[in-house]
């Protein structure tokens, strides 16, 4: 049976603002389709400009993912639970009811961002940089979403066949796993995997 496998390029995702009005949000996607922060949602990833210093929104019935993608370390200040020193690249897990703030510690900077609802099942990031000739499998997830940050890459899921150029993405709806094989020149995939609890 073939996937049902999705090609998102840039025109499809959404600019808006922040649940606390602070800042902006490119929402690469949102499942189901249509939902919306206002009204609730399943999953969500998204992409935020952090200008400046500031509180997060609070999302108190969502698992949190974030990674950040470019600037200086931005440190986690969660009220009453401790700080985290977000580094490039490294994703970090916290629960969207904590009253957390964003502390920059030098330029402004751009994260990737993850939710999930609680008892939905769990997100995980993956990051994989490659050029040519360095093909290898994802993960198995019921949900798979590729995002290519930079570079190209092609990507099969059975005998199906992509490629996707910077900024796109493929969503993979199989409960399988793909093979990637990145462009001639340096690539940088993010890679999400959606896993379902089971009933």
């Amino acid at each position: 049976m073939n996937a049902h496998i999705t090609h998102f390029t840039p025109s499809a995702y959404r600019i808006m603002p922040w649940k606390n009005g602070a800042g902006s949000t490119t929402e690469l996607l949102i499942s189901p389709r249509g939902s919306s922060v206002q009204a609730g949602f399943d999953w969500r990833i998204s992409l935020a400009q952090v200008p400046a210093s500031g509180p997060f929104s609070c999302f108190p019935d969502y698992q949190r993912t974030i990674m950040l993608l470019r600037g200086d370390p931005m440190q986690l200040v969660h009220q009453d639970h401790g700080e985290h020193l977000l580094q490039a690249f490294q994703p970090y897990d916290f629960h969207g009811a904590l009253t957390t703030t964003g502390i920059l510690t030098g330029q402004p900077v751009e994260d990737f961002n993850v939710m999930i609802r609680d008892h939905l099942g769990r997100a995980s990031i993956e990051v994989y940089r490659g050029t040519e000739n360095t093909e290898f499998p994802t993960q198995t997830a019921d949900q798979q979403f590729i995002w290519s940050w930079s570079g190209e890459a092609k990507v099969a899921v059975g005998q199906q066949n992509y490629e996707i150029k910077e900024q796109e993405s493929l969503l993979i709806e199989s409960g399988t796993n793909a093979i990637v094989r990145p462009g001639p020149r340096s690539t940088l995939l993010i890679i999400v995997n959606i896993f379902l609890a089971k009933s």
